[in-house]
């Protein structure tokens, strides 16, 4: 949940980057993992598996 001058902030800044305010809150979250490695292990998803 958002305060509504927050969602009308990231209405207006995904309007200005030409996308909608999903993919520009995507953006902004994939650019804040600096590391590739998964937020959790595969193996919570599924089990048996292990990362890499």
């Amino acid at each position: 949940m958002f305060t509504d001058s927050v969602w009308k902030w990231l209405q207006l800044s995904a309007k200005d980057s030409n996308t909608s305010v999903g993919e520009f809150i995507e953006r902004w979250a994939r650019s804040q993992i600096e590391d590739t490695t998964p937020i959790f292990p595969v193996s919570v998803f599924h089990p048996g598996d292990e990362t890499c």
